[in-house]
This record gives structure tokens, C-alpha cells and sequence, in this order.
């Protein structure tokens, strides 16, 4: 169940009316980095540059890293008198990634710091989540401040994928 933020702020007008919306390349995009990404990330021109040893240097024992994608396909709004009726359909992929400092220093470095040691990878993974989703929602203005209203979600079509590492590990050792 979803809290109901109606950013438009359709309570204003007291005339009842419906609104179809068929957006078209609307999405909302958000992200969370530690290291944060103007940490490793910099622009020079037109070019993009990713540094590594940037990355690196910038972590704490872990890098945690959030991506979430959200597009509303189409959504139906219907008001009457103080009540709001919504209906729509909406696709998602959230991604997170987290990596130890240890993994990271052996895809940048390379393995030769870690000859004969042993190391652990419980620490590490990525998952990804990708679904549409049906919803009804509806909303009642309370008062000249107060909206209460919620969404009532039915998903479809979810897909998941994730490497998660539990009691994984890697020894190099020399010859």
C-alpha cells in the first residue's frame, strides 16, 4: 500500500473532471552511491571519465550503490467533489550493487597482492529487480491541508536476478 503524494495539487480546484495521461518517455530516475559518484565520476569536455583508483581510494571497508527506474505507461485520474480515483500501469527496475574493499582492489589490482590468502566474498552482491504493475488508487482531501489516500498494487511480470556470494572465496597461490 502506497501513500498518495499528489504533487498537482488537484484538490484546488473544486469542479469535478477526469484526466487521461499516456506519458511518453517520462521516468523517474534515482540514486544512491557510497563513494558518491562525483567521487570517481568527472567530466572533461564532452567526454565521461570513470577512474578507478578513484573509486577505490574514495571507499570505506564497503561501496554500496542504488538504481531505481520508474515509468508510469499510462494512469487515469477521475476527481469528484473531494475524492480522487486513479487507475494505471507502471514499469520498474531497481538495481543494487555492494562490494568489499577487498574485491574491488582485486578487479583493479589484480591478484598479485593477495598471493596466498585467502579471500572471503560474503560480502558482495547485485541484485536487480524488474516488474510492471497495476494499480487503483484513491485519495480524500481531509481538509485544506491534509490529503490522505492510497494505492492498491497488483505486479505483473516480476523478474529478479542477483549474485549473492554467501560463503564464497578465493586463494591465489603461487607455483
Amino acid at each position: 500500500l502506497d501513500l498518495l503524494v499528489n504533487q498537482s495539487r488537484l484538490d484546488l480546484d473544486d469542479s469535478d473532471y477526469r484526466q487521461l495521461q499516456i506519458p511518453c518517455l517520462n521516468f523517474e530516475l534515482g540514486l544512491y552511491s557510497t563513494p558518491s559518484i562525483s567521487d570517481f565520476f568527472s567530466n572533461t569536455g564532452n567526454t565521461l571519465i570513470f577512474n578507478l583508483n578513484d573509486y577505490k581510494m574514495n571507499m570505506g571497508d564497503f561501496s554500496h550503490h542504488l538504481i531505481d527506474v520508474k515509468n508510469n505507461l499510462l494512469m487515469y485520474i477521475e476527481k469528484q467533489d473531494d475524492n480522487i480515483y486513479s487507475f494505471g500501469l507502471t514499469h520498474r527496475i531497481f538495481g543494487e550493487f555492494f562490494f568489499s574493499k577487498q574485491f574491488i582492489s582485486l578487479l583493479i589490482d589484480g591478484n598479485s597482492h593477495y598471493l596466498n590468502e585467502t579471500i572471503y566474498l560474503d560480502n558482495n552482491y547485485v541484485r536487480f529487480y524488474n516488474y510492471f504493475s497495476l494499480f487503483l488508487g484513491y485519495s480524500r482531501l481531509i481538509n485544506d491541508e491534509l490529503q490522505l489516500g492510497g494505492k492498491l498494487r497488483l505486479i505483473k511480470g516480476h523478474n529478479s536476478f542477483g549474485i549473492d556470494n554467501e560463503n564464497s572465496s578465493i586463494l591465489f597461490s603461487e607455483h
